[in-house]
């Protein structure tokens, strides 16, 4: 392994957060702790279920009319608030806790055995292996341990750990849970005590089962209450798995898929697999590249000292979640690595710019199979989003949430952010890139082109004439910044810079989609026609572009999102 691919510590991680992550998109665990080692396990289907059906209050026509009569006679900061009560939904500055369903931690397992005194200890991440690996020293006894998360593995997507001591040793398995009370768990061991079960089921539409399984040791396998011990155990060979149901069904049969495989057999076939996608893409400069490890190079990089290639592993890293995170689902605020039963945000998907982040990458850097997982999500939304679109502003084609969840429900649930209709324009630009790097003319023509038509339908009725008869997308926003005194964190506005390009940009990927399939030739004018009419981009006193349809004095001129740029 290269220095380039290798994030290698001295010190163990004493909390999730300084853990090292391992996935498969499907799966995901944070690697932490020292002797007793803890693998905090997500599954990325795992939310709690409560909000699964919810919907959308129907919006007069008349509302919207007035809406737009305020904001077209400059009554911005009303026109602010009527429209957060029309169209915001009911969490956010409200008060009231929205309805997006926070993702969720499944279990941590803990791996312990009696040695505590720990010398010559190391863990390392490989990423052109997707390996982590950790050994050591303790009372004089060396260990190591490794794990990896199948990439692609016909046999299973399971988590496969490896573990061996330089002298028999007694290991402990056992599962833990934060506290919560809307979480009913339980614990068991199968009858040949292999198999170590926890299972979870939630106050909402969701149950979830994870299970470790002790494959191969030449220890003594003993139940201990309701945990595994391994007696006198040179090696042990395990699979993780986890399953998530409806209330309706029992995960503990879908968790209990384990394979036949050796550790080194299952990685063998995990390594082809991955590294056809990692190694498409690599990053080769003519410099001295670090062997110190991660504590000490972060510190004196942050002391300003040189380090060229920090840059590079960082960049490597990039790519190694994003692989990772990406199943059958794309990563969520935090990949698919969470442990906290009520996460910052939700860790669920912001439309407005953490999404799209992700993947930006994906297409340049030779990771056109992961932005699948994205366009799964986007279309799984789409029967929805049209109801929202028909529902919210009474036009056809679809219109995506600014924060949402898993479940496909295109509902806005944060007052004060989410008078916004620019989501799924911004996401349809992964589509398009993806066709530009990969001309595959049937991904154009039955996945990007009907979702790019579905948006540019919603233009069509959305899009309106001033009363000078000049085209204008109201309301408007520039997400998450304000302007003049606003009461709400984010100004809703007239044709705001970011709004305009991206409806620019949608309807040129829909006119020229249809120009390379042949079809849709009368739409094609249609758009043609709008995106000829669109505002024009303005320049400010200083030299800016325009954030906003004039110059306003800026609430936060310093605001982290620069969404227009």
């Amino acid at each position: 392994m290269s220095y380039e691919n290798l994030m290698r510590y001295e010190k163990p991680a004493s909390e999730w957060i300084n853990g090292i992550p391992i996935g498969n998109g499907r799966l995901a665990a944070m690697i932490y702790g020292n002797s007793d080692e803890i693998l905090a396990l997500n599954h990325e289907n795992l939310y709690r279920g409560i909000y699964m059906d919810r919907d959308v209050n129907e919006v007069p026509a008349s509302e919207l009319e007035r809406v737009r009569k305020m904001l077209l006679e400059g009554k911005y900061n009303e026109g602010t608030v009527l429209a957060n009560e029309l169209f915001g939904g009911a969490g956010g500055v409200s008060g009231i806790k929205n309805r997006v369903d926070p993702y969720q931690p499944a279990t941590n397992l803990r791996i312990t055995h009696k040695y505590k005194g720990i010398t010559e200890y190391s863990r390392c991440l490989d990423l052109e292996n997707a390996e982590v690996i950790s050994e050591y020293t303790a009372d004089g006894v060396k260990f190591s341990r490794r794990f990896f998360a199948a990439y692609s593995d016909s046999h299973s997507e399971n988590i496969y750990i490896s573990i061996k001591s330089e002298k028999p040793s007694d290991f402990d398995f056992d599962f833990d849970r934060a506290e919560d009370n809307n979480c009913k768990t339980s614990k068991s061991v199968s009858d040949d005590l292999k198999k170590l079960i926890f299972s979870g089921e939630f106050e909402g539409d969701s149950r979830f089962s994870a299970v470790i399984c002790i494959t191969s040791t030449d220890g003594t396998i003993l139940k201990n209450n309701d945990t595994i011990m391994i007696k006198g155990a040179s090696y042990i060979e395990a699979q993780i798995n986890i399953a998530v149901t409806s209330k309706n069904d029992d995960p503990v049969k879908s968790a209990l898929n384990f394979s036949d495989l050796s550790y080194e057999k299952a990685f063998e076939n995990h390594r082809k697999n991955y590294s056809q996608v990692y190694g498409k893409c690599s990053i080769s400069l003519n410099l001295t590249v670090s062997d110190k490890p991660m504590e000490q190079r972060l510190s004196a990089y942050r002391a300003g000292e040189t380090d060229d290639t920090l840059p590079i592993l960082y960049f490597n890293f990039g790519r190694y979640l994003l692989i990772s995170s990406s199943g059958k689902l794309p990563p969520n605020l935090q990949g698919k690595w969470n442990e906290e039963v009520a996460p910052p945000w939700e860790c669920d998907y912001h439309n407005d710019i953490n999404l799209q982040m992700n993947y930006w990458p994906a297409e340049p850097t030779g990771l056109q199979n992961c932005a699948d997982s994205l366009f799964n999500l986007c279309e799984k939304f789409v029967p929805h989003a049209k109801i929202a679109a028909k529902k919210l502003y009474g036009c056809r084609g679809i219109v995506m949430p600014i924060q949402t969840d898993c479940h496909g429900r295109a509902t806005t649930e944060s007052c004060g952010w989410a008078v916004w209709i620019g989501a799924a324009p911004w996401l349809a630009q992964h589509f398009w890139l993806h066709w530009e790097y990969g001309c595959d003319r049937k991904f154009l023509s039955e996945r990007a082109y009907p979702y790019f038509r579905e948006i540019a339908e919603f233009y069509e009725d959305y899009l309106i004439y001033d009363d000078d008869g000049n085209l204008q997308i109201v309301p408007s926003q520039s997400p998450e910044n304000r302007f003049g005194g606003c009461p709400m964190p984010v100004s809703i506005c007239v044709s705001s810079s970011m709004d305009i390009e991206l409806c620019t940009s949608l309807l040129t990927y829909a006119i020229k989609s249809s120009e390379i399939l042949g079809i849709d030739e009368d739409k094609r004018k249609i758009w043609t026609k709008l995106r000829s009419e669109l505002p024009k981009l303005k320049i400010g006193s200083q030299g800016q572009l325009l954030e906003w349809n004039q110059e306003f004095p800026e609430d936060e001129p310093g605001h982290r999102h620069y969404s227009h740029l």
